[in-house]
């Protein structure tokens, strides 16, 4: 528990962690893209897009509140998007169950846990520079006064590429969403929703895959605040 609470709290100058922001890399002009609901996401490929290995494949992802949006490049043919929505539900007698994004840090452990394995067995690839390189996090509300599941997530996401010990990709705080060229061709990041121009496309990947929850207990004595 305690080398969990010390990775939470540790603030890499090299990589900027949690506090990190971007500008947009590229001046992309507004136009359609594949969009990836709430909860969605994974491995795509260009073919499977409909796009051709000359031109540029635009993907992205909208309202990330209290979840968090995830880009990496894996080749010129492949990437991988998602968005995450991890939470905790507490028991309640009177109410129906309810998603939260403020926690303890037992339940963030088991969220790291389980985003650690989806991943694992969603990107079998070898983790690479450019994978590292390319990632791009967007959450409006990364951090808090407890620890919140957003932070549980850009750190398990970083960690497992590597990009915690490398510096590399972006994490962009205050930013609800994105919208990334590939390959190489920049993003774009919004404060709030995209401007009209940005036409959202579904691509057809299956709801629910990267939704990931747990059933929170009461806090014991022993957990910390944050």
């Amino acid at each position: 528990m305690k080398k969990l609470k010390q990775a939470f709290c540790r603030k890499s100058k090299k990589s900027g962690n949690t506090k990190q922001t971007s500008e947009p890399t590229a001046s992309l002009q507004p136009q359609s893209y594949h969009h990836i609901p709430l909860g969605s996401g994974g491995v795509l490929s260009r073919e499977a897009l409909g796009g051709s290995m000359k031109s540029t494949t635009f993907v992205g992802t909208t309202e990330t509140l209290d979840t968090v949006g995830v880009f990496f490049e894996i080749s010129d043919s492949q990437c991988f998007i998602a968005h995450i929505d991890a939470h905790v539900t507490r028991p309640s007698s009177t109410e129906p169950a309810q998603k939260h994004y403020s926690t303890n840090y037992k339940m963030a452990a088991l969220l790291c846990e389980a985003l650690t394995a989806r991943l694992n067995t969603t990107v079998p690839e070898e983790r690479t520079t450019r994978m590292r390189d390319t990632l791009l996090i967007t959450c409006s509300r990364l951090s808090g006064q407890e620890p919140r599941t957003t932070e549980a997530v850009a750190k398990t996401v970083r960690e497992w590429l590597g990009a915690e010990i490398s510096g590399g990709g972006r994490v962009a705080e205050a930013h609800s969403g994105f919208v990334a060229g590939w390959p190489a061709a920049g993003s774009v990041m919004f404060d709030q929703a995209p401007v009209k121009e940005w036409i959202a496309v579904e691509c057809g990947v299956g709801d629910g895959a990267w939704s990931i929850g747990f059933e929170e207990a009461e806090l014991e004595p022993s957990d910390e605040a944050w």
